[in-house]
């Protein structure tokens, strides 16, 4: 079972991990869109608006196969011709109109006579020292006039007995497997393929076989393999990859091209290369006098001007290479296509054989008695099989597009600007089947419509389909072609009686779903892919390119436990995409069965998240030196003005300047009492908005959060600013817009400050802002600068030696330094105003909405609270003071439980470790981030009974009078030396709330609510409870007491 779940999980972990880089992916897509506008004088084609930087490869990697969804796109905008780009500067080209077509590769044919570079076509022709794939430079002239006398007529002719033995071996082997193998139903794709290469072997090399072959005719092992390699590249060769879009990515080889292609021409060169390298050592050992046998021998064998070999190896290896694969695939695919069609209309199957019989019979003027086979110089003869071959060209091509032709040159066409560098993709399922063209029902298969020509040949000059296509670039074995495909097709039909084979309806004619084959289905097996998973197919083959066991360490001592890291990134796939990321890291500990995990963050920083009461205070007391500065963030340094403030800085002297500013002039127990005032205003302010709330609205129903969170909020900005609104507030003591804006803001940026953004992780990310965090943070610093900002500059103009001293703001302005020169910059108070804020704006709302929330569950703690403060004020015209606190044990109870069981947060403000240390018998490596978590201590086993339950007398011994925790067992105020030192303040701030709120009011569950719900939000580290507490208040007192 064990290994099972290990299994399941690892594997769930890679689809996660992919998944999570396309959802990366996308948000980069998202955040950069803007609308293209074309600077030329003349427009583009029409096509989709593509992204900054990326263009519209995001739609054509993920619409596969890309043919189908470029054939859409033009559908959609209704045109021949339409623009696409990919990356920046390159512009693909689609054309489906033989018009235009003629255009491009006749009317400026020389302007698109170039190819494209790509990885693939790099490696197949020995870096384009051939011709089919190679730009248009001095390399591809002089191959081009190697190859013309190469694939000349008088070759072919010389070559004719070559290509006959082999049609005779394929007859053989159709008869062979027709009398043996399953009754007589024969592969012909096999057959067909295996022809057309043997054809090209024997031309080439002079031989049938590589090995040994097969005595029935069929090909070998070593055969099947070379086949194999050469559809492999081929299938390759024009498939736009990752890394030829996006070169800066070469190095990953993300879809795998590079290593397909690399282990495809090992196999060729296996078998190729050898041969190539034994034969020019006959032809040195002769002294250039060896006879020539083959073409091989005619490439050896040509000399410069100089009398030197015209050709190096290399050109030979490309040269040979490039006319396997121009063979490989078109005369098989289009006899398969052409024999399939006509078992599913007999009629044409009939007619052609009478036609090959006629021509045959004729030219043995009926006398001999041997029956004579097909010959090539049958073919002109045979107008109705050539019709038959060109019509399975037309309406079932190979590829949906030709080979990509490239502008060497600004042109216009079809009067569009076609840029320089823009890559042409003539469409031949386009051209083959477009309607102005073929107007007969395109796409019924019907030869009669080529009979008219009367041609000989498969050549289509005019572009009304692709065959050899046209121009400088066109195909220059025609003639060879031809010949191939017709004595392929036309010996299986005068050879053998084709039939469907018995319990099929009819030949099935649909089509593999590749990036850009239209090979029949059958026989092949092939899966269906869903678009966007296509993209995480070509990065599960990254990963599992570069996945590797990674030892746990090198040190003495071992990392705590966690998952295995993936190589560069770590666990970051694991950490992002499997949201929310505390549930995560909750269950991979449970997983692992461990109170301290270590995940692995991209190549060197370490997670280490720990739920052990026992654990967390190894590190923050026994080595506190050790973990008390903080990790940088992009969030933190912009809340904190570049670590001008306490609570985010690292440990350094700005943070022990910042800390003591605080310690002696601000948060200490004097400033608490000289502004006491204040922040009873504030409790005052807080009963009269909640009795007006409750007189005035929903009959007594009252948003608890919005009232304690402006509560919290409004006793800061009295403290700091001397005034309970930014604006002009509300009448019944609730907060105006303004103050609902700030804060809202102070919300978002305390939710992204320690949320381990992907900028954070990988900062050579960060100028991306993949995940928005950036953009977020920034317009919430906008707003707070907006209301703190103006305020702070004017009191710093307004201040003077004389000026009274009336709140905090003034407290930091007046500080001096040892010289009387200010101690604090006007950017370092505002961060540390910002910091106060965000300190305070979380922490006693939650506190006091889910004590309340738990205590209306249990009534009896509810009026046992209640009754306590009743009893400690004695006097039911005094309202709940500060001076009280220390008094309501059991309601600081209630708080403590409501902070342990209901923490604000999942994880405490992560600690940095500052030097290798060893904590609980593991090694912690410098530079790793803490995580302690509030859930897991909180809530353990082992320091709580009954831990999920909220009990507030689990407190009473202990006899506290504050929210403070020392020994860890639950995360208030942290301890050591990055502990808050705002524990005070807090603990007033926080007892008051809840206090009022309890002494003025008296609260049950709304109506028609049968309990509280206390769900919790599933964010990235809060756990606000999901649904604001809404309950019924009613004033306990005569209306004369809430008269303020």
């Amino acid at each position: 079972m064990g290994s099972h779940h290990s299994t399941t999980s690892f594997l769930i972990s890679v689809i996660f991990s992919i998944a999570l880089l396309v959802i990366i992916l996308l948000l980069f897509i998202i955040k950069f869109k803007l609308l293209f506008n074309n600077n030329n004088k003349q427009m583009l084609p029409p096509g989709p608006t593509p992204w900054p930087i990326l263009g519209n490869i995001p739609e054509f990697l993920q619409n596969r196969p890309s043919y189908r969804w470029l054939h859409h796109l033009m559908k959609e905008l209704n045109t021949d011709i339409a623009c696409i780009r990919l990356g920046k500067a390159t512009h693909l080209i689609t054309v489906t109109s033989p018009k235009i077509a003629r255009e491009f590769l006749k009317k400026h044919d020389a302007v698109f006579a170039s190819r494209p570079h790509t990885m693939v076509t790099t490696l197949l022709s020995n870096n384009y020292k051939a011709i089919v794939v190679s730009p248009y430079d001095k390399q591809w002239k002089k191959m081009r006039r190697v190859v013309c006398d190469v694939l000349s007529h008088s070759k072919l002719t010389w070559l004719l007995e070559k290509r006959t033995q082999e049609a005779d071996n394929l007859v053989r082997f159709v008869y062979n497997q027709a009398n043996q193998i399953g009754g007589g139903v024969v592969n012909v794709r096999v057959a067909a393929q295996q022809y057309s290469v043997g054809v090209l072997r024997r031309m080439i090399l002079g031989r049938r076989y590589f090995g040994r072959g097969r005595e029935d005719g069929g090909p070998g092992k070593e055969e099947e393999e070379h086949v194999e390699a050469l559809l492999s590249i081929l299938s390759h060769a024009y498939a736009y990859s990752v890394s030829d879009i996006l070169p800066w990515l070469r190095w990953f080889d993300l879809d795998g091209h590079q290593t397909s292609v690399r282990k495809a021409m090992e196999v060729v060169n296996k078998y190729q290369g050898s041969l190539v390298k034994e034969r020019i050592q006959e032809w040195r050992d002769s002294n250039n006098n060896k006879k020539a046998e083959d073409l091989l021998d005619i490439l050896i064998s040509l000399k410069d001007s100089d009398g030197n070999p015209l050709l190096s190896e290399d050109e030979i290896q490309a040269q040979i290479t490039e006319l396997f694969i121009a063979v490989v695939d078109n005369p098989y695919s289009i006899v398969e296509w052409a024999l399939s069609e006509m078992l599913n209309q007999p009629e044409m199957l009939e007619k052609a054989t009478q036609e090959i019989d006629r021509v045959v019979m004729s030219s043995s003027n009926g006398t001999s008695t041997v029956v004579q086979l097909l010959q090539e110089c049958h073919i002109p003869q045979l107008p109705y099989l050539v019709a038959c071959a060109r019509e399975a060209l037309r309406l079932h091509p190979v590829s949906a597009f030709n080979l990509p032709h490239l502008s060497m040159a600004d042109c216009t066409v079809a009067g569009y600007f076609i840029p320089k560098g823009s890559h042409i993709l003539l469409s031949r399922l386009g051209l083959g089947r477009n309607p102005t063209v073929w107007d007969d029902q395109p796409l019924v298969f019907n030869p009669d419509r080529h009979l008219p020509e009367n041609r000989r040949d498969l050549v289509e000059t005019d572009l009304r389909f692709v065959s050899f296509t046209t121009g400088r670039r066109g195909c220059i074995g025609a003639e060879l072609g031809t010949n191939i495909t017709i004595m392929l097709l036309g010996r299986l039909l005068q050879c053998f009686n084709w039939k469907i084979p018995q319990g099929m309806d009819n030949i099935d004619l649909s089509t593999e779903k590749d990036h850009n084959s239209l090979f029949k289905a059958k026989p092949f097996v092939i899966f269906a892919i869903a678009p966007l998973l296509i993209i995480i197919l070509l990065l599960t083959i990254f990963f599992i390119k570069f996945k590797q066991l990674i030892p746990n360490n090198n040190h003495k001592q071992s990392l705590p436990p966690g998952p295995t890291p993936w190589p560069i990134f770590g666990s970051i796939p694991e950490l992002l995409f499997n949201r929310p990321t505390y549930r995560w890291l909750h269950d991979l500990m449970k997983d692992f069965n461990t109170d301290i995990a270590c995940i692995r963050l991209g190549t060197t920083t370490h997670l280490i998240t720990v739920t052990s009461p026992e654990i967390a205070r190894e590190l923050l007391k026994k080595h506190d030196a050790i973990f008390a500065s903080r990790p940088l963030t992009l969030a933190t340094s912009l809340l904190s003005q570049g670590y001008k403030a306490t609570v985010v800085s690292p440990c350094d002297d700005q943070w022990r300047k910042m800390k003591r500013a605080l310690v002696s002039n601000v948060i200490n127990h004097s400033k608490l009492a000289w502004l006491l005032e204040k922040r009873t205003q504030e409790a005052d302010n807080l009963v009269r908005f909640v009795y007006n709330q409750a007189n005035q609205i929903g009959g007594g129903v009252v948003n608890v959060r919005v009232a304690a969170q402006q509560y919290s909020v409004g006793v800061l900005r009295r403290m700091i600013f001397g005034k309970r609104y930014f604006g002009k507030g509300r009448e019944d003591g609730g907060p105006g817009k303004e103050e609902e804006e700030h804060v809202e803001a102070l919300f978002s940026v305390l939710s992204h400050s320690y949320s381990y953004s992907v900028s954070d992780i990988l900062p050579w990310l960060r100028w991306f802002d993949l995940d928005g965090h950036q953009t977020s943070v920034r317009k919430a610093m906008e707003v707070i600068n907006k209301y703190q900002g103006s305020l702070v500059k004017e009191r710093i103009r307004e201040w003077s030696d004389n000026k009274k001293v009336e709140d905090l703001l003034d407290v930091l302005i007046s500080l001096k330094d040892s010289d009387g020169n200010p101690l604090l910059c006007e950017d370092e108070i505002q961060a540390q105003l910002t910091e106060l804020f965000i300190a305070v704006v979380n922490n006693p709302h939650t506190i006091a909405e889910s004590a309340l929330s738990e205590m209306l569950k249990h009534p009896e703690m509810l009026e046992k609270a209640t009754q306590e403060i009743d009893r400690v004020i004695g006097n039911e015209a005094e309202l709940l003071q500060e001076s009280h606190v220390p008094q309501l044990t059991y309601l600081i109870a209630c708080a403590r439980e409501a902070l342990r069981l209901h923490p604000v947060s999942t994880f405490n403000l992560p600690h940095l470790s500052i030097a290798d240390c060893t904590v609980a018998g593991y090694f912690i490596p410098k530079g790793s981030h803490i995580l302690i978590s509030r859930l897991g201590l909180g809530r353990s086993p082992t320091a709580w009974d009954q831990p999920l339950r909220f009990n507030p007398d689990r407190h009473l011994p202990e006899n506290r009078r504050d929210l403070v925790e020392t020994d860890l067992r639950f995360i208030s105020f942290s301890t050591g030396r990055r502990g808050c030192i705002g524990m005070e303040l807090g603990t007033n701030m926080t007892i008051m709330l809840l206090g009022r709120l309890l002494q003025c009011f008296a609260w049950k569950i709304p109506k028609g609510v049968k309990k509280m719900d206390l769900r919790i939000e599933e964010e990235e580290n809060t756990l606000l409870i999901a649904t604001p507490l809404f309950a019924h208040a009613t004033p306990r007192f005569n209306p004369s007491f809430y008269a303020f």
